[in-house]
């Protein structure tokens, strides 16, 4: 999905923050604008997204959930339609755009046996913070006077921030350093498999593809087996 927005730009997959990096959660595409009503509304009547574009796979109406877990290895083309034609091909549910997609169809007289795997590690980037660590950040509190009572009357008061510096210190010396930046944050290993077999004998076109996924740090476990 991400890559279509490369080939239009009014094909628009917005960013859901409340999802987070959810990998289960469907996006929310827009092709041709926004409705009017109140989304809100029409998300609870329908239980869709009003919208959402039409998506064709193989000449008939699918859901944006099997476009999503789709094999990009079978898809062989991706059309956009957003003009008056498509409501004419497609009817009324067309009024946000259509997404074509084509799978490629097995050859007559061959049996296709192919398997792709991909493996994917991301990994956050900080290398443009430059932030002071435990030591510095308790040198810059004292230089600034946190630790300094600046009055003669309550004694007792700077020996308890006396205290409090030293007891900071010690935790320094004794190694205590945690970077803040790096805490929400993780390294995420994800790797998927397909096989498929296809071919055409005596006019029977069959199809068995077997999918597996794995995202052991997203927490996204899929597999599927098609039959046709």
């Amino acid at each position: 999905m991400q890559s279509l927005k490369t080939l239009d730009p009014s094909f628009i997959v917005l960013e859901n923050n409340l999802q987070g990096s959810n990998p289960n959660a469907l996006p929310t595409i827009e092709l041709r604008g926004k409705t009017s009503l109140a989304a809100a509304t029409l998300n609870d009547e329908f239980a869709e997204d009003p919208n959402q574009p039409l998506f064709i796979l193989d000449g008939f109406p699918t859901t944006l959930q099997r476009i999503t877990d789709l094999d990009i290895n079978r898809i062989e083309s991706v059309t956009l339609l957003k003009d008056a034609a498509s409501t004419a091909i497609y009817g009324a549910k067309a009024a946000n755009g259509v997404v074509v997609v084509e799978t490629v169809k097995p050859k007559p007289g061959e049996l296709r046996v192919s398997y792709n795997a991909d493996f994917m590690v991301q990994m956050p980037d900080l290398s443009d913070y430059n932030l002071m660590n435990a030591a510095e950040k308790l040198e810059f509190e004292r230089l600034a006077g946190r630790y300094t009572l600046y009055t003669n009357t309550l004694p007792e008061q700077q020996l308890a921030l006396n205290q409090l510096y030293d007891n900071k210190l010690k935790e320094v010396q004794r190694g205590v350093n945690t970077y803040w930046m790096n805490e929400p944050l993780r390294t995420a290993v994800t790797n998927g498999h397909s096989l498929q077999v296809s071919g055409e004998v005596k006019n029977l076109c069959s199809l068995l593809e077997v999918i597996t996924g794995c995202s052991r740090n997203n927490e996204r476990f899929g597999q599927e087996y098609l039959w046709s």
